[in-house]
């Protein structure tokens, strides 16, 4: 009995039937991964507060002082993975709040551009702290809380770093943490153009009383500059 093989007809028909599963299960293990994304990332947030809530318990309940997210190149400034990650710079003899440094690095990162492909490779985290900008500060001399006149440096933006607990009036309403950029469900086709990322992309924010939610770019935004000093927030 002799095997004579496929026809070119078996061949297209198999290929054809190997494509068509091939397009349906693609959307799904994509969708499958941004989920699992998403829920990573959500963890590492509440790891996060867990780490800012025992800093402030040892430096009396004020949030840390450090900077949004960057990494300076003053080396004598630090970002929330610094100061609850390695302890900071200045602060030598700060414990390891967080010691396992994956949580500050979301899975979702592809960073801002083409050029800076993962924002936790280059600014040491993936998240973007309710701090100040190093350039607005002395950096030698910080101070226990922020300096008079700092928060009009910045009249679109309230920084808590340096404030004390009581401060923060509605805790649920107030962001403290989140991804640097929009980076779950973002179109990445469109990797070069910052305005289509952020219609497309969300945001894992996480608020001042623990709670973690994915939010629109621009709905983070408008959290963002709530003044934490209110009472009533909208």
């Amino acid at each position: 009995m002799s095997w004579k093989g496929f026809t070119l007809i078996e061949l297209l028909v198999v290929i054809a039937i190997v494509a068509i599963l091939a397009a349906i299960l693609f959307p799904v293990m994509v969708t499958v991964k941004n989920k699992a994304n998403e829920s990573s990332c959500a963890s590492n947030l509440s790891q996060i507060h867990r780490g800012i809530t025992l800093y402030m318990a040892d430096n009396g309940d004020r949030f840390p002082w450090a900077t949004e997210y960057a990494l300076w190149e003053t080396g004598e400034v630090r970002n929330i993975r610094d100061l609850l990650g390695i302890g900071g710079l200045r602060n030598v003899d700060c414990p390891k709040y967080i010691k396992n440094e994956k949580v500050f690095a979301c899975p979702a990162d592809f960073g801002f551009s083409p050029e800076l492909t993962n924002c936790a490779k280059y600014c040491g985290t993936s998240y973007m702290y309710r701090g100040y900008w190093p350039e607005w500060i002395d950096p030698e001399s910080p101070g226990p809380i922020p300096p008079e006149g700092y928060y009009n440096s910045s009249p679109h933006y309230t920084w808590l770093a340096g404030l004390p607990a009581g401060a923060v009036k509605q805790p649920s309403k107030i962001t403290l943490c989140n991804d640097a950029y929009p980076w779950h469900y973002a179109n990445r086709r469109y990797y070069s153009n910052d305005s289509v990322i952020k219609e497309t992309g969300f945001v894992q924010v996480l608020f001042v009383d623990g709670h973690v939610k994915l939010m629109r770019y621009n709905e983070w935004w408008l959290a963002a500059m709530r003044d934490p000093s209110k009472t009533v927030v909208k």
